[in-house]
């Protein structure tokens, strides 16, 4: 028990209550003493005014230990308002419920004001203080100080708490701040941290390198003056602080220092803390992006940049700055122009080495040594080397080795990773937990013991290769249903682990059963702790096995689900061992199905509004099933609501019929919407589930995708002309002849009646054209295009002819007609020539064909009856009926010739039908002004066109702003010519000519007449075009010009190689990119006629009639 004080007899007029909290008595704390005052009045202020009286100081007493029992029942605990001063040494002050004045003086202090609105003042050393309730002023004074205001005032109140930071490197912390609470921070001079959460807050820096941190998930308001120095401002994306509502900070600069040796504005933990993010310059992504608005920039933050989740939000306004001065300095490296921080390259030593990257790309070599290796940010290359390493790929595409040793391989933050374990016993840990879209994951075990863990929520692909030993996977938490794992299992005794969120769609490519094989350990997924009956079925589905599970199975409800696919495997040759102990049940997919879904592969938007799916059970006579049906939002690409309109359906199907036989029941329609947004093609997705009941994959569930086609666009009975977008489409012409315009992504294209023509906009050979009767797909490197009722595929340098009335297809029937096989290129390309570009009748053509020595060695002697006959036999594969031969026999007797009778037969309609799908192949007809600028090429420099050169010399030409002579001439301008022939005198050019495009020296003759034409004045453009267009020339080049010309890749000078075609094209070399751009012959030069004389082509006699070809084709079949 303590001393007692009796105050009672002080007062004059005391109004009741006790005494504190009247404010009649207080206790001020004087650095170790306790002062008691007076105040006669109290907190009422009347006439008149009375000043507090000390009365008694108590020596190295606290204020706070002052209790009621000292005070007989006064409570110094009401005091409305108490001062306390300290000493010159460290003291803790503490206030109570008023509004206290607190003075530290010197010392290093701890200070806390409590409730009420208090002053509170550090003064010199460094002070902790704390705010508390209440709108405080705190001041730190000199010294390294810590000040923290975490309670505010309420949200009834709306006052304003002011910190000081004074001179040194103070931390100032506000959080937890309510309603209309205002903050200002003013952190004077010296290196200061500012962490500030609340409404409404105005920050000054101050003087020095300062760092402000605000916090992304609040509803903030900031206005800060950043001060003088180098001061980041760093966007923290944690929850710090608890409270509020978390909404975006919206914060406001005023004199953000932009370029190099400026104020920094740090984003990485709000980009590494983004699950969306994958690793790229998030200016790259579009995940941040700078706005200029008038004189200031804008800052703002979209979590899936160009995706749709996120529409993005202002983060900062940088106050007179504009984003042209914006550089990577200014953001932690990160260039605003999108552009891939630079990487780190490292190598480690032969001892244990621990190793961190950077941002970007890094590559990093451990070396010997257990060594420990962090890629960060950035596709990394990091390779462990020799030893028992340690490596985290960390955010992007890694490529992680481990080389020799036990080595720990881990990435958990996304990415299209490749992983190799390499020797030794390894530990290989992945986690998919990121939203970034489809990823591509690669892990290979190596030879060792390897244990390899995999987790994913992403969608994606995750291939692994254990390699050698007796490895063991497990699959964790790859609940996403796209997700799919395909396994090489490798040497050894290998085991699989599956969890309750094992992927659907797992794949094991070489299970190994019986004795001393694989293992897929189920244990996980049944209910039961010991292998029970029922749990395991294996379902032989052709060459492979289903390993189907029933969590509770044969005396429960559950219903087998599959869990993976093995490969080439025999589902009679797994024993227990092979399932963990768990004893399989073996059937036949064709004894299980018995209910299946039929829907429309494909709706488009425009087309029709809606479709049926029908559930229909496979004959049966009796039966009930529980049939639901679920959208499945994350397998559907379509918006249940905006795209198409389905419900979620449940009921029982009930069937009763007399005879066994199918019973089809129609399940809830499903809408679809013709909306004006372009999307590209969706995808609707439903889960259907028939209970007893077993799909095709067999289970009683199955999942269902229905294809969504943009808004089809359709033509009327006019000529239309109709463009694709970059989506898929459906492109229908209707009647009439109709354009199709190639774009972007896998078209359906249905020309309608007429003659119809689809356009696309490169060169043949960057495309693989697959032509079947009916039907044509072109693939092409964004898409597949199906095409239908088209007859004229064009192309920047050719057609695609698939009409049957085409010259080519009269042709195609004439060789199937004399020589029963197809045409081969030249030979068709030869004679379609001959028809449409120098005047030949079909009926030419056709006598050309019968005086063949081929033909006319089979035919030559024969009577008109044998010869009526032969032509049934060839030409229609069966003997000539009575009355035909005898029609025949008479129009061959009466003077009809050979050639128009086989010409009959050819063109007749029962030889259109047996030839339909060989025409229906189609054919490329060479543009005769591309041929013509793609032998200049060969002969002006020789090489292969490139594509940009090939086509601009060409639509000159075509477009009537160049002749063919006028371009020769500019090919004979040209640098790589001219440097070809410089110094030659006319004889010397003539050789080379002769060898450029001919690849042999000149006769004689040729060369005297070509030097003689040269010295009268023959251009060299002249020269070039008539060698280039010889038919010795067309002959060499033909493989590179028939089917579509032959080109090079732009970039690299190589043989351009399609990424669908995959044609097999020579190397050249490439051109020198130093050269200034007069030197080539890449986008200024093309050849159709010669201004001096019809095209010609040259042998031993200069030129050769122009009627026939000056060399043999044997290909040609006569």
């Amino acid at each position: 028990m303590g001393d007692f004080i009796d105050l009672r007899g002080l007062f004059v007029n005391p109004n009741g209550g006790d005494p504190f909290a009247a404010g009649y008595i207080h206790l001020e704390q004087v650095g170790n003493d306790t002062v008691v005052q007076i105040d006669a009045d109290g907190l009422n202020s009347g006439r008149y005014s009375y000043s507090p009286v000390s009365v008694l100081t108590l020596r190295g007493v606290q204020s706070s230990q002052i209790t009621s029992a000292n005070l007989f029942g006064f409570d110094p605990n009401l005091d409305a308002n108490r001062s306390i001063t300290g000493t010159e040494n460290a003291d803790t002050l503490t206030g109570g419920a008023g509004n206290n004045i607190i003075r530290g003086l010197g010392g290093d202090d701890i200070i806390n004001g409590l409730a009420g609105n208090d002053t509170l003042e550090g003064g010199a050393d460094n002070d902790t203080i704390e705010g508390g309730t209440g709108y405080d002023v705190i001041d730190g004074g000199d010294g390294n100080d810590i000040l923290s205001d975490s309670a505010g005032g309420g949200a009834a109140f709306g006052g304003t708490d002011t910190l000081r930071g004074g001179g040194g490197d103070d931390i100032i912390t506000v959080s937890r701040t309510f309603g209309m609470d205002k903050v200002i921070v003013d952190a004077g001079s010296g290196r200061d941290t500012v962490q500030v959460r609340g409404p409404q807050m105005t920050v000054d820096l101050g003087a020095d390198n300062d760092t402000l941190r605000l916090y992304y998930y609040n509803s903030d308001s900031v206005t800060a003056t950043l001060g003088t120095g180098r001061d980041t401002v760093l966007i923290d994306a944690s929850y710090e602080g608890g409270g509020g509502s978390y909404g975006n900070i919206v914060g406001d600069i005023a004199d953000f220092t932009p370029g190099d040796g400026g104020d920094v504005l740090s984003l990485r933990g709000l980009i590494r803390a983004n699950p969306f993010w994958d690793g790229r310059n998030p200016f790259a992504s579009g995940q941040i992006q700078l706005q200029q608005s008038g004189t200031d920039t804008v800052v703002t933050f979209d979590s899936d940049g160009a995706g749709t989740y996120s529409s993005g939000s202002q983060l900062l306004v940088l106050r007179n700055v504009q984003a042209t001065q914006l550089t990577a300095t200014n953001f932690d490296g990160y260039s605003p122009d999108g552009s891939a921080v630079p990487g780190v390259i490292s190598s480690g030593t032969n001892n244990a080495d621990t190793i961190v990257g950077g941002e970007g790309a890094d590559t990093i070599h451990g070396l010997a040594g257990a060594d420990i290796i962090v890629g960060d940010a950035g596709n990394d290359l990091l390779d462990g080397g020799a030893g028992d390493d340690n490596i985290d790929g960390g955010l992007g595409s890694d490529h992680i080795l481990g080389g020799a040793g036990n080595d720990v391989l881990t990435d958990f933050q996304g990415g299209s990773d490749t992983i190799d374990g390499g020797d030794g016993n390894d530990t290989i840990a992945l986690a998919r937990l990121n939203y970034n879209g489809p990823e591509q994951v690669t892990v290979g075990g190596g030879a060792g013991d390897d244990t390899v863990r995999i987790k994913s929520t992403s969608a994606g692909t995750v291939s692994i290769d254990l390699g050698e030993g007796a490895d063991t996977l497990f699959l964790e938490q790859i609940a996403y249903p796209m997700t799919t794992v395909n396994v090489v299992l490798g040497g050894g005794a290998d085991r699989v682990v599956l969890t309750g969120d094992s992927p659907d769609n797992l794949t094991i490519a070489d299970f190994k059963a019986g004795v001393g094989g694989d293992v897929i350990d189920i244990s996980a997924l049944v209910s039961s702790v010991a292998p029970g009956v029922g749990n395991v079925r294996l379902v032989q589905a052709a060459e492979n096995v289903l390993v189907q599970v029933d969590a509770d199975g044969s005396s429960g409800s559950q219903a087998f689900v599959t869990r993976a696919l093995l490969q080439n495997t025999q589902a009679a040759q797994i024993n227990m061992g092979n399932l963990a102990g768990f004893a399989p049940t073996v059937v036949s997919m064709a004894d299980l199905a018995t209910i299946r879904v039929t829907t429309p592969a494909i709706v488009t938007e425009g087309v029709g509004n809606s479709f049926t799916p029908l559930l229909t059970l496979r004959n049966v006579t009796t039966a009930t099933t529980n049939v639901t049906v679920s959208f499945v939002g994350e397998a559907s690409t379509a918006t249940n609501g905006t795209d198409f309109a389905g419900a979620n359906f449940s009921g029982t199907v009930t069937v009763s019929q007399s005879a066994a036989g199918d019973f089809v029941f129609a399940l809830p329609m499903i809408s679809y919407y013709a909306d004006l947004a372009v999307e590209g093609a969706e995808t609707i997705a439903f889960r259907v589930t028939a209970s007893g009941q077993t799909f095709a994959n067999g289970t009683d569930t199955t999942l269902v995708t229905v294809r969504l086609a943009e808004r089809a666009q359709t033509g009327g009975s006019g000529d239309d002309q109709l463009s694709g977008t970059r989506f898929d489409d459906v492109l229908s012409g209707n009647d009439g002849n109709d354009t199709v315009f190639g774009s972007a992504g896998s078209d359906i294209v249905i020309g309608g009646s007429g003659r119809n023509a689809l356009v696309y906009d490169d060169v043949w050979r960057q495309y693989f054209v697959n032509g079947a009767s009916g039907s044509i797909t072109v693939h092409k490197s964004d898409g597949v295009d199906t095409i239908a009722e088209v007859q004229d595929i064009g192309f920047k340098d050719g057609h695609y002819i698939i009409d049957s009335d085409s010259v080519g297809a009269q042709v195609t029937r004439l060789y199937d007609t004399v020589l029963q096989r197809e045409p081969d290129a030249f030979g068709l390309d030869y004679w379609v020539e001959r028809i449409q570009d120098k005047g030949a009748t079909l009926e030419m053509v056709s006598a050309s064909f019968l005086d063949g020595p081929e033909f006319r060695s089979a035919t030559g002697t024969l009577t008109n009856p044998a010869f009526v006959d032969y032509l049934y036999q060839h030409a229609l594969g069966r003997g000539a009926d009575a009355g035909g031969s005898i029609f025949w026999t008479s129009q061959l007797d009466a003077g009809l010739s050979r050639s128009s009778m086989l010409l009959s037969f050819s063109e007749g309609a029962e030889h259109r039908t047996l030839t339909a799908d060989l025409v229906g192949k189609g054919y490329f007809d060479t543009d005769d002004t591309y041929q013509a600028v793609a032998l200049l090429y060969d002969s002006a420099v020789g090489r292969l066109p490139d594509t940009s050169g090939l086509t601009f010399w060409s639509e000159q030409v075509e477009s009537g702003a160049r002749t063919l002579s006028q371009v020769a001439d500019e090919f004979a301008a040209s640098g790589e010519f001219t440097n070809a022939v410089a110094g030659k005198d006319n004889g010397q050019l003539v050789d080379f000519m002769y060898q450029n495009t001919l690849d042999r020296g000149p006769d004689a003759s040729g060369r005297a007449f070509w030097v003689s034409q040269l010295d009268a004045g023959l251009t060299r453009g002249a020269l070039l075009l008539s060698f280039s267009q010889g038919a010795e020339h067309y002959g060499l080049k033909a493989a590179d010009i028939i089917g579509g010309i032959k080109v090079v890749d732009d970039a690299s000078g190589a043989a351009a190689v399609s990424p669908v075609r995959n044609d097999d094209l020579d190397d050249v070399s490439s051109l020198s990119s130093a050269a200034p751009a007069s030197a080539f012959i890449s986008e200024n030069a093309a050849p159709t006629s010669h201004d001096v004389a019809q095209t010609m082509w040259l042998d031993s006699s200069h030129f050769a009639d122009a009627s026939m070809p000056a060399y043999v084709d044997t290909g040609h079949g006569f």
